[in-house]
């Protein structure tokens, strides 16, 4: 995992979807169309 994809989630830019334990430990996963609506507006 990216530290910028992280902070990318943090920031509230693209948001993950989060997989794993109650507790948030887990994998973060992103919708394809939130990337590529994301890359396409920069």
């Amino acid at each position: 995992m990216s530290p910028t994809l992280r902070r990318w989630d943090r920031d509230g830019k693209l948001k993950a979807i989060r997989v794993g334990n109650k507790k948030g430990v887990g994998e973060r996963k992103y919708r394809r169309e939130d990337i590529i609506k994301f890359i396409t507006k920069s």
